[in-house]
Formats: C-alpha cells, sequence, structure tokens
C-alpha cells in the first residue's frame, strides 16, 4: 500500500507535472498545502482525498480509508481502516482482473471487427 503523499505523486506524474507548484495548481490548492501533505498526510482533506481517488480511478471510499487510518491515533481503529482499505483494493484488482479476463484477445476482437467472408472463392472483408 502506497503512502498518501505517494497517491499525490502519482497523479502529478499521470498528468506530467513535476513541480509542487504544479502539483498545488492542478488541484486548485497552494504550495504550503502540497508541503503540509508531504510533512504530515493527516493534513489531507476528505475532499482531496476524494480527487485523488478519482484521478487514480481508485475504488471509492479508498483513500478516505488510507486518510482515516493515518489519522487514527487508537491502534484497533487504525487497523479497521487499514483492513478496510487493503480490502477495497483488493476488491478493485479483483474485480480489474475479473473484467480483463473477460475480454476477447486481441486476435479474437480483430476477427469479430473484421469478419472474413466467403463467396464463391472471393473473400470480403468487411
Amino acid at each position: 500500500m502506497n503512502t498518501i503523499y505517494e497517491y499525490v505523486l502519482k497523479v502529478a506524474e499521470k498528468h506530467r507535472i513535476s513541480t509542487v507548484t504544479g502539483i498545488a495548481k492542478h488541484f486548485g490548492k497552494s504550495r504550503q498545502y502540497i508541503y503540509k501533505i508531504k510533512e504530515d498526510p493527516t493534513n489531507l482533506s476528505d475532499e482531496m482525498a476524494i480527487k485523488i481517488e478519482q484521478e487514480l480511478d481508485l475504488p471509492n471510499g479508498y483513500m478516505l480509508a488510507l486518510l482515516h487510518a493515518e489519522r487514527s491515533s487508537i491502534p484497533g481503529v487504525k487497523k479497521a481502516w487499514s483492513k478496510l482499505a487493503k480490502h477495497l483494493g483488493t476488491a478493485a484488482s479483483v474485480m480489474l482482473l475479473t473484467s480483463l479476463a473477460s475480454l476477447p484477445s486481441p486476435a479474437d476482437a480483430s476477427a469479430q471487427n473484421n469478419p472474413v467472408k466467403q463467396s464463391k472463392n472471393t473473400y470480403i472483408l468487411c
């Protein structure tokens, strides 16, 4: 599991942003806010956590669970939030693998999109 700030950096990488100023501008936040997140991830707002989820196509609630696990000072509560985040991440991976497994192979997809019809020894590509 990545740290909260590593997810901020993944968004930056996705958009080819290489500076803290660029990250701040992308999210409509100040540079100081981004530095605060880097120093202490609990400074991340719930709103920003949801934006990161959306940017990275993470499961709904995943970043919030990570954030609340980070914020909690009670070991049992921290563990519960961490476990939830892990389950959300695992569920998303399983769903992705399941959907990928149901896709046709490139050869099958090509054949479906370009069927070859035979008519008196003449082949017609559609």
